[in-house]
């Protein structure tokens, strides 16, 4: 309790028995925590779908793009178009603007090209698109991609020229950026053909990036180390086991959060997500596997990892389909990472898109919160951990959380000075960051009413009164709220 503390002294590291208390508390299931409310349609068709600040206003907009539909016959049915969805009041209400009424593509990448602050779209066609800065694009010209049908891109500083360059996995291609957005050498350092998942990252921390890619075929992620030969050539490839069949997308992410570069795969079939823990010296770990859906007859296609529950730790959402039915995202399933790399599953949603669209991560409505979004529909983070104190100190007072998972463990930890102090490995939400010095002190633990609400009330003597700080972590979730001060 905070009355137990004088000014000045040092709280000790929390006794065994409390994170015992929260040791056994966290096997409360997961399965009925709602992240993300229902989907909600924002006029898209698109099958790729890119974000960034188009416009310049501050908020998140939304890039999409779909082919051309032709028959058997080779005749068109439909034409294809770019549109860009404009976020104008930043709480994802949009206005959409069509870019190309008969051109359209599959796969789109975005970032600065030529360095002018606004946002540019490379896509799978060899097609540049320069952003104006106001939500308009004009073709900046075009690149070499290779063989003609790519099914993934990526954009990263290849030559440390301080500019992006594309990598395209089919041929090993690296197209370097000559500073305007303009693509002029291909460097082939080996051949990696097939691949249909590409990230950039660096595995050795080198500070050179290398390239990772999959094939949809052996159950390896192929990494090519970058040679820092300023040509941005890549090195020989070798393998790093994914464990299930036919891996069809690969992220790089911090998965437990010791500075090394981890690795995310989906592992088409065998139905699994595969994360493999980085040394920091190239070399990795055996993979960790998990199944990639929801219980029930589903294939799973589309990947994506971010931050989802705000604790600074990346989280896995996976979009799956009934079998034999290609054509709908029949449920996505979001998964937790308790800080180890561990995942648990924790929401299924249903109809959120279309087998073939991909999922893109951002705060749409700027509540600190990731969303997500397909070329289609769009998914709203409803998490919202907020943390009040209710009476006068000296006295007696509350310590009230809202937005807690229903029927799930709160802890509310203090200690006499903020900092970054993370939970020790092998705990519940291991190293998720605190904002709480080390030797921060367990206050209480309490359990969320179905409404989310947790909370506790204690007598605070004076000598507490603004000298300890406390903070509350939902164990369900992992997600902390802020610092306040006891006053």
């Amino acid at each position: 309790m905070i009355s137990r503390y004088t000014t000045g002294s040092a709280p000790r590291t929390l006794a065994g028995l409390a994170f015992m208390v929260l040791s056994l508390s966290s096997a409360t299931s997961h399965a009925d925590e709602r992240i993300f409310g229902n989907p909600d349609w924002y006029g898209g068709r698109g099958y790729a779908t890119a974000p960034g600040d188009f416009d310049g206003n501050g908020t998140v907009d939304l890039l999409t793009t779909r082919p051309p539909r032709y028959d058997s016959f080779g005749q068109l049915i439909e034409y294809g178009n770019y549109t860009i969805y404009l976020n104008r009041d930043g709480q994802g209400s949009f206005e959409d603007v069509t870019i190309d009424a008969d051109y359209g593509t599959w796969t789109l990448v975005v970032g600065d090209l030529n360095g002018d602050k606004a946002v540019d779209a490379v896509d799978d066609n060899g097609v540049v698109l320069l952003g104006n800065g106001d939500g308009s694009f004009v073709v900046g010209g075009s690149y070499d991609n290779g063989q003609g049908s790519v099914r993934a891109l990526a954009l990263g500083d290849m030559d440390n020229d301080n500019d992006l360059d594309i990598v395209v996995p089919n041929g090993g291609h690296v197209l370097l950026n000559d500073g305007t957005g303009s693509f002029y050498t291909n460097f082939v350092g080996s051949d990696v053909e097939g691949g249909i998942g590409v990230a950039l990252c660096d595995v050795n921390e080198d500070q050179v990036l290398d390239i990772v890619t999959v094939d949809g075929f052996a159950s390896v992620a192929r990494i090519q180390l970058g040679l820092g030969d300023g040509q941005g050539n890549p090195g020989p490839p070798y393998d790093v086991g994914v464990g299930g069949a036919r891996p069809n997308a690969v992220y790089a992410a911090d998965m437990n959060v010791d500075g090394h570069i981890d690795l995310v795969t989906l592992n088409l079939e065998t139905d699994e997500v595969a994360v493999v823990l980085g040394h920091g010296d190239g070399t990795f770990d055996s993979p960790k596997r998990f199944l990639g859906h929801a219980p029930g007859y589903y294939e799973s296609y589309v990947l994506t990892v971010a931050d989802v529950t705000g604790n600074d730790v990346p989280d896995v959402m996976v979009s799956s389909t009934l079998y034999g039915n290609g054509w709908s995202h029949e449920e996505t399933s979001i998964f937790v990472n308790d800080g180890d790399g561990n995942l648990d599953f924790v929401q299924e949603i249903e109809y959120f898109g279309e087998s073939w669209q991909n999922i893109v991560a951002a705060d749409i409505n700027d509540d600190n919160l990731m969303d997500l979004a397909t070329g289609s529909h769009i998914l709203f983070n409803q998490l919202d951990l907020s943390f009040q104190i209710n009476g006068s100190c000296p006295g007696r007072m509350t310590f009230e959380v809202h937005g807690a998972a229903s029927g799930g463990t709160v802890a509310f930890l203090y200690a006499l000075e903020t900092g970054e102090a993370r939970i020790p490995s092998g705990y519940p939400c291991a190293v998720t960051l605190l904002g709480l010095r080390e030797g921060y002190r367990l206050a209480h633990v309490a359990t969320a009413d179905a409404s989310g609400i947790a909370s506790f009330s204690t007598q605070v003597p004076l000598k507490a009164c603004g000298q300890a700080y406390i903070q509350a972590l939902d164990v369900e979730t992992c997600r902390t709220t802020l610092v306040l001060k006891v006053q």
